[in-house]
Formats: C-alpha cells, sequence, structure tokens
C-alpha cells in the first residue's frame, strides 16, 4: 500500500511539473527582429545603428533618418512622425530606403498595427 501511495505522489508531482512547464512554455513574449537596422541622421549625417529592435513596437529615430537599411529578419515601416502614425513606406528585409520625401522619425516592424 506503501508503494502505491508514493507512485500516485510521484504522478501527481510529475503531472504538476509538467503543467507549470506548459505554462512557462504558452507565456507571451515580445520577439526581437535578428540583426539590426542602421540609418543616417538627417541632423548631423552620422550613421547609427538599433541592434536587435522589438517587434510591433514604435522606435522614434531622433534627429530623423534620411537613409535606413534593412539588415533584420522583419519588413520595416517608416514614419514621418516619431509617434509611428499616419502614412508609412515599407522597407523590405536586406533593402534600403533613401530620402523618401523627407526624413523617418519614427519605424516600427513586423506589422502596421
Amino acid at each position: 500500500m506503501k508503494f502505491i501511495v508514493t507512485a500516485v505522489h510521484v504522478l501527481l508531482a510529475l503531472a504538476s511539473t509538467n503543467l507549470v512547464i506548459a505554462v512557462a512554455i504558452a507565456a507571451p513574449f515580445t520577439k526581437r527582429a535578428s540583426d539590426s537596422l542602421q540609418y543616417t541622421r538627417s541632423d548631423t549625417g552620422a550613421v547609427s545603428r538599433i541592434p536587435n529592435p522589438p517587434n510591433d513596437v514604435c522606435i522614434q529615430i531622433q534627429g530623423g533618418a534620411i537613409e535606413l537599411a534593412n539588415d533584420s529578419d522583419e519588413t520595416v515601416f517608416l514614419y514621418r512622425n516619431s509617434s509611428c502614425g499616419g502614412g508609412y513606406v515599407i522597407v523590405g528585409v536586406g533593402a534600403t530606403s533613401s530620402k523618401n520625401g523627407g526624413p523617418t522619425y519614427g519605424v516600427r516592424l513586423g506589422s502596421t498595427v
């Protein structure tokens, strides 16, 4: 009888461990793009980098960007304002955007939402 009770306790412990692991695996996280974005600032002409930018987050570009190279694994959306609102220009993976009618002040990776 003692063996059966111990076996049941072990099975319950394993079941609860699997449940904890399943919950931990299912927990949401913010995906990050691989690699980086490289841009030329419109105010200084200096080249800057954003390493491993997060997806679906508006990233403000201080000084504006006149050229942006998408070296990430996600599509990039360029905006004329720092809140990533209004119209946008799409820069595909591995592509470069240059002087699309003025500086870019906001970028978002992954989607426009």
